[in-house]
């Protein structure tokens, strides 16, 4: 069995086009770099969802 160490949830939204989603990255940078996939743009501005 695995286990993961780090990563989180993200929220990110498309700049400089529509579009937003959530999902779980190991870090910031691969949520951003996500954005090459769901944003028409590119790019992406993100934010990590603070789990309770």
């Amino acid at each position: 069995m695995k286990s993961i160490v780090g990563g989180g949830r993200y929220h990110c939204d498309c700049v400089g086009s529509v579009g937003s989603w959530s999902g779980t990255y190991s870090d910031h940078a691969n949520a951003v770099a996500a954005g090459t996939v769901h944003c028409s743009s590119g790019v992406a501005e993100c934010y990590a969802i603070l789990q309770t």
